[in-house]
């Protein structure tokens, strides 16, 4: 347990005394900004599409169904 807990700090430890932290800091937010963009990008044209989607009744349904179809519309 005690590795996992001191790998964050020791590794920051590490990055600030070679002076690289602050590419690392640059390369997150790059690297997440990336990543929230292909999100919202993804849920954008997924509503898109729900949006033209279109379901009708089958007409092969017996009568009964209609009626079912009609309290879900």
């Amino acid at each position: 347990m005690l590795p996992t807990v001191a790998l964050l700090p020791l590794g920051m430890l590490w990055l600030w005394q070679n002076s690289a932290i602050s590419f690392w800091l640059i390369a997150m937010v790059v690297c997440s900004a990336a990543g929230y963009g292909l999100q919202q990008g993804l849920l954008r044209r997924d509503r898109k599409l729900l949006a033209s989607a279109a379901t009708t009744a089958d007409p092969h349904w017996p009568p009964k169904a209609d009626a079912a179809w009609t309290a879900v519309e």
